[in-house]
Order: structure tokens, then sequence, then C-alpha cells
């Protein structure tokens, strides 16, 4: 095959041309430009009334967060929301709903921080499982993992039962609460043995 020299530099000079720009490029879009901040940082974006929706690994729907606004943090990524209304979920059915006053989460969504009348309740679709609820001023949450823990006093109620004490560590899924110190376990609604 027989190029002729202009062929052959227009190929040349096309290469170059494209090398350069790819170069350009390169440099123009080292992420996104630094921006001058006042000394109280602002958000890069904010969301009103929203709801996030997170997957596991398969696929599934792992949890959802709706709330009445969101704030990125431009420093990590994170996010501030306000009023947070987190629904867990388990084999595709609802299986914890978390309330707070104030939430972060993380820029993966995997860790989500509660602050403020924290309440969480399990409202099993299976009618012979108790109800629970689980109130403490703060707490952190693992959607994904179905894991919650806080080092606040903590008050876990179900029918007859009321445990509480300060800092909890619990496994959602599998219905495990470990209370840190000072338990105390308050039985309710006894019913006297029939005479």
């Amino acid at each position: 095959m027989n190029l002729s020299r202009r062929t052959i530099f227009s190929i040349v000079f096309m290469l170059l041309l494209a090398a350069a720009t790819q170069y350009w490029l390169n440099e123009v879009d080292d992420g996104p430009p630094a921006l001058v901040r006042s000394s109280e940082e602002t958000s890069e974006y904010t969301l009103d009334d929203f709801v996030l929706s997170a997957m596991n690994d398969d696929g599934q729907l792992a949890f959802e967060v709706t709330a009445p606004r969101l704030a990125e943090n431009p420093t990590d990524r994170s996010a501030d929301i306000e009023a947070p209304e987190i629904v867990i979920y388990e084999a595709a059915e609802a299986s914890w709903q978390v309330q707070a006053q104030n939430g972060w989460i993380s820029h993966d969504a995997k860790t989500l921080k509660l602050q403020g009348e924290v309440s969480i309740r399990r409202q099993p679709s299976d009618a012979e499982k108790p109800v629970t609820t689980i109130d403490t001023s703060n707490m952190t949450v693992f959607p994904r993992r179905q894991e919650a823990r806080t080092n606040a006093p903590v008050e876990i109620r179900r029918p007859g039962l009321i445990l509480s004490g300060v800092g909890m560590r619990a496994n959602l899924r599998k219905e495990r609460y470990q209370i840190l110190s000072n338990v105390r376990v308050r039985y309710t609604n006894l019913t006297p043995p029939a005479s």
C-alpha cells in the first residue's frame, strides 16, 4: 500500500491533534474546580421533599429515606437530613421504621447517624411476633447490615416488657439487643394466676 506524503502528513497531524486535545482535556478535568468558600461552607446541592432509595448487593431495595430536606456536605460528600423517616427492608418487605429529628448519611449510604428523639419500630408481618419499639436520643444505624448502636440512654419496649439502660448494640435482622450498662427490666400487664 503506497501512501502519499500528503496522506501521511494528514494522519500524523490528526494523531498529534488528538493527543493534544486529550492532554488538554486531562489538564482541564482534574475533578471539580476549587471553590472559594466563605467561612460557612455551603452545600453543593440540596433536595427538598425527597425519597432516597438504596439497593443491596443483590439489587433489591435495602432501605429508603424520606425527608423534607437534604443538604450535601461538600468536604466529604456526606449529607445532613432534616426529620428523616427511614424504612429498612428485609426480603422486599418493610421491617423497620425509623424516625429522628435530624440525621447524617455517609457518602456511600452505609452509615446513618440520627439525633433528637430517635425512634425505631418493627411492625412484623407475622401477627405472632411482637411489635418492638426502641427509643433514644441518638443512634448510628447501618441499614444494609441491619445493625444499630448508641451510647445514650435507651428504652426497648415489647408487649409486657420494658428494657432500659445506657448504650445498646442491636442486630435488627435477628432481633438481638445488648444493653451495655445500667440495665433495668420491667414487666408490665402481668395477669395474676387463676385461683
